[in-house]
């Protein structure tokens, strides 16, 4: 029994205790959501396309693109990147992203991105 404690609690005189809680809660949201620059998403701030977004639109192109085109295109603007890794990239995205693909002699297997942003 001597577990027990008899707590007072304060009400703040004039105002509902909800509304005070309310408050408080809007206050530190305000807080937290002041600093925008901290919460903002990574990509926004990226100044340069991705390896993906350049694969899309390599392919996005009237005349397509073949995987050696993608691939110069790709060594070209990521020189710091080892091409051995950007070639499976390519792979992969290319049967994600392409919409229809045709052979041709000179270039090869040609990809296509049709009826899509």
């Amino acid at each position: 029994m001597g577990t027990q404690r008899n707590v007072a609690t304060v009400v703040p005189q004039g105002e509902n205790v909800m509304t005070t809680k309310k408050k408080s809660v809007r206050k530190s949201r305000a807080k937290k959501s002041s600093n925008g620059a901290a919460k903002r998403p990574v990509a926004v701030l990226k100044k340069t396309e991705g390896v993906i977004a350049t694969i899309v639109k390599t392919i996005s192109r009237d005349q397509g693109a073949s995987k050696n085109e993608i691939l110069t295109i790709l060594t070209k603007a990521f020189p710091d990147r080892l091409p051995e890794q950007m070639r499976a990239t390519v792979g992969v995205q290319l049967s994600r992203h392409s919409t229809s693909k045709k052979d041709d002699e000179k270039r090869g297997r040609v990809y296509f991105r049709r009826g899509r942003k």
